[in-house]
């Protein structure tokens, strides 16, 4: 169960940082 904790929670990271990024890239 906290394995599937910690990969939900890289993966929320990660879509955060990647959109963060798009929205940077776009200005």
């Amino acid at each position: 169960l906290f394995f599937v904790a910690a990969v939900l929670t890289l993966w929320s990271m990660l879509q955060y940082l990647s959109a963060a990024r798009a929205d940077l890239l776009d200005q």
